[in-house]
């Protein structure tokens, strides 16, 4: 069954057609941060072990659906990297670096 998404048709098991697993965590992990609906755009049927790994991930979840409801934030913007936050209910904070580069960081 063809599934249409913002990028085009596919039939692949992934959220994003062409996007690579460690693209495809970064993307589920900025909707997460940011408090956005999840919803997956790809066809259930032919997604990989690894892609529903990624998209039930109960951390990712629990932090995405946190009672106090709010939002994160780009706490940081350097070339290369970014540092996201949220505020918990709890009083801790969920944290979410993105390495956009081609440099591995530490």
């Amino acid at each position: 069954m063809p599934v249409i998404n913002m990028w085009s048709w596919t039939t692949a098991g992934r959220p994003c057609p062409g996007l690579s697993l460690a693209e495809s965590r970064a993307h589920f992990s900025l909707w997460r941060i940011l408090a956005a609906p999840l919803m997956a755009g790809n066809d259930l049927r032919e997604m990989t072990p690894e892609i529903l790994q990624v998209l039930t991930n109960g951390e990712a979840i629990g932090n995405n659906e946190d009672p106090l409801g709010k939002q994160g934030y780009r706490f940081m913007d350097h070339v290369g990297k970014e540092i996201w936050v949220k505020e918990l209910s709890d009083g801790g904070w969920a944290i979410y670096f993105i390495n956009d580069g081609f440099e591995s960081l530490n």
